[in-house]
């Protein structure tokens, strides 16, 4: 039936998730602030949410695949987000603006977004590929070392 999952240290993967979910915020709020509005506020009545604000918002829950309840959790919780935008909106400004967003303008930023998320990843690369031949010859060392009964 195939093979068995690898076990991952979950305390790595905490971090992995972690560290994708803050590129993932700042590479969204970046497209979204490179491309015009979604669309234009009306200026009868109450001032709403500022139109960028909400697409991130939106895009965000599309991102991470939550409910409108779970990205306002989020959101609410998100330093990074706190510090682009004052005012954040909530489940039911979300929700409004879903609606209002079209499937090109979702396209648009995402393929923006994986631009970005490409050109950090190539920008880190060497710093990764140090790294991760540091710590492969760390373990080929401590093996070496303990198969001869040396300790750390």
């Amino acid at each position: 039936m195939g093979c068995a999952k690898k076990r991952i240290n979950p305390t790595v993967a905490n971090h992995v998730n972690r560290n994708f979910t803050a590129e993932f915020t700042k590479a969204v709020i970046k497209a979204v602030r490179y491309l015009p509005p979604p669309w234009k506020p009306n200026n009868r009545g109450r001032k709403g949410h500022d139109p960028q604000t909400v697409a991130i918002g939106c895009l965000l829950k599309v991102g991470f695949n939550q409910t409108y309840n779970g990205i306002e959790a989020h959101i609410k919780d998100s330093e990074t987000l706190r510090q682009h935008c004052p005012v954040l909106p909530g489940h039911s400004m979300i929700q409004r603006g879903m609606k209002r967003l079209s499937i090109t303008y979702i396209c648009k930023v995402m393929n923006r977004v994986t631009r970005f998320l490409v050109a950090v990843r190539i920008a880190h690369s060497k710093m990764r590929v140090h790294n991760i031949i540091m710590n492969s010859f760390r373990d080929v060392a401590f093996g070496y070392l303990t198969t001869i009964g040396a300790t750390r």
